[in-house]
């Protein structure tokens, strides 16, 4: 005699479909940080945090109330929307607990990294740093077709005299 009773099982991201979009976000995070100035780590480091924070809110809500994040899955097996009072034996797996976890190890993370960044070094390599060319009195006499002129010939007519710049041979064109 059937009961009217189906087991239906629901996956993670059916039950919380905010927590793989939210992993997302703290991807991308991630790699701002690596990528990121002083502010852009601030700012990845505050996404961080609020990033897991959703992340265990919505692992609570599954745990607290697991037959309301069944309810859509229900209705798309049964084809009726059914009260939650009406589902009996909705349990949780670890999944939660371990959303719980990870984002409790997320919000650390963002906080150590809000309070170690300021004393981060910088890579500044592939930053501009302005330089300051000193011009020589030569290429300020000459104009433009005169440095184009010089420069075909060979030479470079804003180094200094004595910069050990060589102008270059007639052979050494011919390489080129």
């Amino acid at each position: 005699m059937p009961t009217g009773a189906e087991e239906i099982y629901s996956s993670g991201s059916q039950a919380a479909p905010i927590v793989p979009a939210l992993g997302l976000v703290l991807l991308a995070a991630a790699l701002v940080l690596a990528l990121a100035r002083q502010i852009g780590v601030f700012i990845a480091s505050v996404i961080m945090g609020a990033t897991g924070i959703g992340v265990a809110w919505a692992s609570v809500v599954v745990l607290n109330k697991p037959k309301d994040a069944m309810t859509s899955k229900v209705a798309e097996v049964t084809g009726a929307i059914l009260p939650p009072e009406a589902m009996h034996g909705v349990t949780a797996t670890w999944a939660p607990f371990a959303g719980i976890f990870g984002a409790v190890v997320g919000i650390l993370l963002a906080i150590a990294t809000l309070l170690s960044s300021k004393t981060w070094t910088r890579d500044r390599r592939h930053e501009r740093q302005e330089t300051v060319v000193e011009s020589t009195q030569v290429s300020q006499e000459m104009n433009d077709a005169e440095l184009w002129d010089e420069l075909s010939a060979g030479h470079d007519p804003t180094s200094p005299p004595n910069s050990g710049i060589l102008p270059l041979n007639q052979e050494d064109q011919n390489d080129v």
